[in-house]
């Protein structure tokens, strides 16, 4: 079997690690494996097509003229003629957004040589016409008025001006409707039953959860978690923990400083993924780390918390409460996409927003058991995904 995926990017973030993953556990059963991707370059066994100059050119069209996703001909170019050569079973797409390439000249190749083609939905983008995810301003113009109303600006892709939210959106349901062998994919149940009032209603649909790698997530040693909460002078306090790519208010930086006036001496909270500006703006009584991409730190890092704490106004299947878990450590989130799959009862759910309930329920002081938390983290192993990833394109030829 000839498989090609195509993601904004490769090992690095959720996505670009899920597209590693599956490439290394395709080709070791035997598989033919091209791995396509755009942005943050490396020395990866994968076909970078990205162009800073291009890119930097893309952001600026798109932010001007609210037309992201259709202004890099160059790089899809180079990526139709990988696809030529290469001549897959499959065509697995993720993000296709992220200043790239051109969604719509992609899409109408593939439809034109009819190919088998498979899209993991990681966020909405590819439903709207406009934003990545509408749950945080509680929008179904995507669902009943093909996006006619939108004047949201500052959220991921960005622009300046609403001008083609609509025109957008009837692009991409025009070109995606028209690929007669297209299966979708969502890593959660709450993707799916977006995909379920979409204009792709119709297609196949399946869900496959976004998986961990087990066998390095897992609770750290006790003297190693006493040691590292020394160094932080931290030792004699219950950490609530909070980890992100980016935080912004989106991922709830603001409740986090809220919570911070609420809570007990006793409570302390961690924040990872922080800059330097950021840093600076935190209230005092916040650690801000860097990011790390050191799995053997975040381990400690999960290991050592209370609670992982995950503010977020909008996800998909947030992999973080997954890696939380299989570290032992239990969950407060907010029922934000399908973080309430993940949770179940291994922690607490609150409504997007609720964040002042957290002190009362530290006070419960109910003990989540570590074991019961490591057990729910294995419904996610990724081999379970990769598994079903295989099985599905098997399937498809």
């Amino acid at each position: 079997m000839k498989v090609l995926e195509i993601n904004s990017v490769y090992h690095f973030g959720s996505t670009g690690k899920i597209v590693e993953d599956l490439q290394n556990y395709l080709v070791n059963h035997n598989n033919e494996v091209e791995v396509i991707y755009g942005r943050k370059r490396g020395n990866y066994s994968a076909k970078y097509v990205g162009n800073t100059i291009i890119m930097i050119s893309d952001v600026i069209m798109s932010l001007l003229l609210d037309r992201h996703g259709l202004n890099n001909k160059l790089a899809t170019k180079r990526i139709i003629k990988i696809i030529e050569s290469f001549d897959p079973d499959i065509i697995h797409l993720h993000n296709i957004h992220g200043f790239y390439l051109s969604y719509d000249v992609l899409l109408d190749y593939l439809t034109k040589k009819n190919k088998k083609v498979v899209i993991t939905l990681h966020d909405c983008w590819l439903l709207t016409g406009f934003c990545s995810h509408f749950e945080q301003i509680n929008c179904e113009e995507w669902k009943t008025n093909n996006c006619r109303k939108c004047n949201v600006l500052k959220v991921y892709p960005y622009r300046f001006f609403a001008l083609n939210h609509r025109e957008n959106f009837l692009i991409k349901k025009e070109k995606l409707l028209a690929i007669k062998n297209l299966t979708l994919i969502s890593p959660s149940e709450w993707m799916d039953s977006i995909v379920c009032h979409s204009f792709l209603k119709n297609k196949s649909h399946y869900v496959i959860n976004n998986g961990i790698n087990l066998e390095k997530f897992f609770p750290e040693n006790h003297n190693k978690i006493i040691e590292w909460k020394r160094k932080l002078n931290v030792e004699n306090k219950k950490v609530l923990l909070g980890v992100a790519n980016v935080w912004n208010k989106q991922k709830g930086l603001e409740d986090f400083q809220q919570l911070c006036t609420l809570l007990d001496d006793e409570y302390v909270i961690i924040l990872v993924g922080t800059n330097l500006i950021q840093k600076k703006k935190v209230k005092k009584k916040i650690i801000c780390l860097p990011r790390t991409e050191s799995i053997e730190e975040l381990r400690l890092i999960y290991s050592s918390a209370e609670y992982f704490v995950n503010f977020t106004y909008q996800d998909t299947f947030p992999t973080v409460n997954i890696e939380a878990l299989a570290c032992g450590t239990p969950i407060i989130s907010y029922r934000t996409g399908g973080c309430a799959e993940i949770v179940k009862d291994c922690g607490y759910l609150l409504e997007k927003g609720e964040f002042a309930q957290v002190p009362s329920l530290l006070k419960r002081n109910i003990k989540f058991n570590e074991d019961k938390c490591v057990t729910r983290a294995r419904a996610f192993d990724k081999k379970i995904m990769l598994r079903k990833y295989m099985n599905l394109f098997n399937g498809l030829i």
